[in-house]
């Protein structure tokens, strides 16, 4: 049987916990919020069909539309991405 990535499943595993890591990083401070909470909530919909519906899935379910929330809300006010667009355009 063939398997569905490339690479080792212990490189694929490390790399899967880098990207997870760096998309929290990301959404905490505020930096590309948009295009985070699109990556994430691709991560948490691939977990939760993986997974089935159990504890771990519920939860992931909490996170998965708290990540769509921010794909329509955006950023806050103390958000990178905020300070950046006054840098861009300050009134």
């Amino acid at each position: 049987m063939k398997s569905l990535i490339p690479i080792s499943i212990n490189s694929f595993m490390y790399l899967q916990g880098t990207i997870e890591v760096l998309v929290g990083i990301f959404l905490i401070i505020g930096l590309f919020t948009r295009i985070t909470s699109y990556l994430s909530s691709i991560i948490l919909i691939v977990v939760i069909i993986s997974v089935g519906f159990n504890n771990i899935s519920l939860m992931d379910v909490g996170l998965l539309s708290i990540s769509i929330s921010l794909i329509y809300l955006n950023s806050g006010k103390l958000s990178i991405d905020n300070l950046r667009g006054k840098l861009k355009n300050p009134s």
